[in-house]
């Protein structure tokens, strides 16, 4: 485990936090160094993912009053903030793109003329403002199925589901979501 990380799991455990926390905090974390690989106030980055994570929890909780645990100054706190959303804000545009719907077939072996269906179906939904941040892997996932519907080797809702780690009930939830989308094929 690297510093960061280390870090992180430090803050964690000393705040005792529980699992689901852990884990969006974690999810935060990574986010921030994928997205801002630069940014290296680990320990007030730590604080600050805690804080989002347990804000997105409904938790009451104050970004001082874990920053000040470990004698973090207020400043760093509300940059290392900025910076989480500024991450955020990234991510989601990323998955707003083309480009993100070609990386997201690439691991299930589809056609080119497949893919460049599911990437117009895809798009469709992001311009119908179908596609919002907790469930864009879902619709994508979706959008890759009724692409592969139309053609002469369809890839089953199982088959997606291993690929790319989006579970069978979200594809379905997703995919009658896209119905309502006009017909590409």
């Amino acid at each position: 485990m690297d510093t960061a990380h280390a870090t992180l799991q430090i803050f964690l455990n000393q705040l005792g936090e529980p699992q689901p926390i852990r884990e969006m905090a974690t999810y935060f974390f990574e986010l921030v160094l994928e997205n801002v690989p630069s940014y290296q106030a680990h320990d007030a980055l730590a604080a600050a993912c805690i804080y989002r994570a347990r804000l997105q929890q409904g938790l009451p909780t104050s970004l001082t009053a874990i920053g000040a645990d470990a004698f973090i100054p207020k400043r760093k706190l509300f940059t290392s903030l900025s910076v989480v959303s500024s991450a955020q804000e990234l991510a989601r545009e990323k998955k707003l793109k083309p480009e993100y719907m070609e990386n997201f077939c690439t691991p299930l072996h589809l056609p080119s003329a497949v893919q460049a269906a599911a990437t117009k179906i895809y798009m469709k939904a992001v311009e119908l403002n179908f596609v919002k941040e907790p469930e864009a892997n879902a619709i994508a996932a979706a959008a890759a199925y009724k692409a592969s519907q139309a053609s002469d080797s369809p890839k089953t809702v199982l088959e997606i589901e291993e690929a790319v780690s989006v579970s069978e009930g979200d594809i379905l939830q997703a995919f009658e979501k896209l119905l309502i989308l006009p017909s590409f094929m």
